[in-house]
């Protein structure tokens, strides 16, 4: 029986001497995978990885939908799982599974970059006098891995202390000779690494080596890609990357296109399967397209095939339409239900589900509709405040969309009778691009105008997350002035923003005594931290953002977002990312 394995990490390798129909007629060929990601490298939290655990359980859950593939057929590496003997172990159970009419497939994703020797390590065959390719794995800053960390000043100059972090690399030496250990005629490799077409990134690279930076020609950094590649070339193997060997590479976005592509989009022939070449051409134009557009970012996917024929992945199977909101359901009352209208399509007229989280600890879904029917849900929310609903559409085979970010979703507030109302709200929610200008510190400081009806305020709804791994405690301030004293203030502890899960936490509930306003003047909410340590994203609609319908569209007329870089000294409007903030405002009638 012909067996065919897939490892996914950052590295996508290919290979068999097969053809394509050798390989898929009778239904023959089984499927094995390593999917590899590292979320984090020990010691070293500036180069977490965190969205890297998603990304490996949509590219499983991608996998999994198509027949070629079984769940005890794809072993998942992610996190502290993704050690250096835990990678070497997936490679021995690849092995193991794979024989000489085997297909194996393995995908990793995580830094890459040199051992950081000025010598080339057994065996000798780096000719640029830089060392050999590494990638690393969570244990690369483990025990004498974090050697230098702590001791910055230690002699690096001798060899011995620069190869001992090196032994809990994967290096592309190493990497060749498991790859050379399976006897599967077809191997598939594909890299996404933030530093996998050779990416100049100094300070990762250079931790472990026994030169100073300024000896490290740059060349060396660029031919990182290159060199890595060529050490992977074997007869009938196929290797993606994600960038060119010059290229700094954005996370993830080449194995998005590269899950897209998978669902059947690549399927250029029209036989109903995609292949590993047929994914690359589909997935790496729209990689550079969509990062030059929307990010001004150069990125060019590579790819070295040494297959003789395609090397088949997926049967295609591609997933709903977005679901389109049909109702406009923005306030209502607990203990009241609330209906919701929907309409999805499916591609080839699959019969359509929506999956649901109503963002108070309850989730459903609902049965099977046809494609394009108009679907109805409902919900009972008991607290007051502000809720997202996050709805995914998924087809009856287990097809979906994946987001680039978060899936789309539908804020509502929840209020407790008809006489406490939503006054002021901005609930327009985009991915957030802008962490960095729309960020919350000791002495960055956020802030929203709005123009109110009612004449008391006594409660604040924020979307806002803490970037700091952990909850923590946001100020929240009611000013009429922005340079003035506050009318009232609250500090209150909000969730941390996990990037490793699909639906990230919701909005807070800032109550505090009525507060009088002047219907028709203009106030402004202040978000800021007392502790230096500290650190948030507050949420915000961009309609410059791409896919957005209306780019002149303002999303809050009666006020725009504002920015203090000084402690709340003097402010600015906010002119790249946010034009207003997601907020809404309580009172009475």
């Amino acid at each position: 029986m012909k067996k065919i394995c897939l490892l996914f990490g950052v590295i996508i390798l290919l290979t068999s001497s097969l053809g394509v129909q050798s390989v898929i007629e009778g239904y023959e060929t089984e499927y094995w995978a390593l999917l590899v990601g590292v979320t984090e490298i020990a010691n070293n939290p500036l180069l977490d990885l965190p969205y890297n655990k998603l990304v490996i359980e949509n590219f499983r859950d991608m996998l999994l939908v198509s027949d070629f593939w079984q769940e005890d057929h794809i072993k998942t590496l992610i996190g502290r799982e993704a050690t250096y003997r835990n990678i070497i172990g997936g490679f021995k159970w690849l092995d193991q599974k794979a024989d000489e009419n085997d297909v194996c497939v393995f995908y990793i994703n995580t830094h890459g970059g040199l051992n950081g020797l000025i010598v080339d390590l057994p065996p000798f065959d780096e000719t640029d006098g830089d060392g050999d390719e590494v990638l690393y794995t969570w244990t690369s800053g483990v025990g004498l891995g974090n050697l230098f960390n702590r001791f910055p000043d230690l002699p690096r100059g001798i060899p011995i202390f620069g190869s001992l972090p090196y032994i809990h690399d994967i290096s592309d030496d190493q990497l060749k000779r498991l790859l050379n250990k399976l006897d599967a005629k077809g191997v598939c490799v594909i890299i996404d690494s933030c530093f996998s077409g050779g990416f100049n990134d100094y300070n990762s690279s250079i931790k472990k080596g026994t030169r100073p930076l300024n000896e490290y020609p740059e060349k060396a950094y660029l031919n990182w890609g290159r060199s890595f590649a060529q050490e992977l070339h074997g007869p009938g193997r196929v290797i993606l990357m994600s960038c060119r060997d010059s290229e700094k590479s954005q996370a993830a976005c080449f194995t998005y296109f590269t899950i897209e592509s998978s669902q059947g989009y690549a399927d250029e022939n029209h036989d109903g399967l995609c292949s590993a070449e047929e994914v690359f051409q589909y997935a790496a134009p729209l990689t550079e397209s969509w990062l030059k557009e929307y990010k001004n970012w150069d990125q060019h996917p590579q790819i070295y095939d040494g297959y003789p024929g395609e090397l088949l992945i997926t049967q295609g199977e591609k997933p709903p339409s977005i679901p389109i909101p049909l109702s406009e359901t923005h306030v209502g009352e607990v203990n009241t239900e609330q209906y919701f209208l929907f309409q999805c399509s499916d591609p080839e007229q699959h019969k359509i589900r929506l999956c649901v989280d109503w963002d108070d600890s309850t989730n459903e879904s609902t049965g099977f509709f046809e494609s394009g029917e108009i679907i109805n849900i409902s919900h009972t929310w008991v607290h007051e405040g502000t809720y997202n609903l996050w709805v995914i559409a998924e087809d009856e085979y287990g097809a979906q969309q994946y987001s680039f970010g978060f899936p789309l979703c539908f804020p509502i507030s929840i209020v407790n009778n008809e006489y406490h109302h939503v006054d002021q709200s901005q609930m327009m929610i985009y991915q957030p691009e802008g962490f960095y200008e729309c960020e919350i510190t000791h002495n960055i400081h956020q802030a929203q105008s709005f123009i109110p009806t009612t004449t008391s305020i006594d409660q604040v709804n924020i979307w806002a997350l803490s970037l700091t791994d952990t909850e923590t405690s946001l100020k929240v301030s009611l000013r009429d002035n922005l340079t003035g004293d506050d009318l009232v203030s609250i500090s209150k502890t909000i969730p941390a923003l996990d990037m490793s899960k699909k639906i990230p936490e919701g909005w807070t509930s800032f109550d505090f005594s009525a507060v009088n306003v002047i219907p028709g003047e203009t106030y402004y909410i202040v978000c800021s931290h007392e502790d230096e340590a500290s650190s948030s994203v507050w949420f915000y609609a961009d309609p410059d953002y791409p896919g957005y319908a209306n780019p002149d569209h303002d999303p809050y007329t009666n006020g725009q977002a504002y920015i203090s870089k000084n402690g709340g000294i003097s402010w600015i409007p906010h002119k790249i990312y946010a034009d207003d903030f997601c907020f809404a405002t309580y009172g009475y009638v």
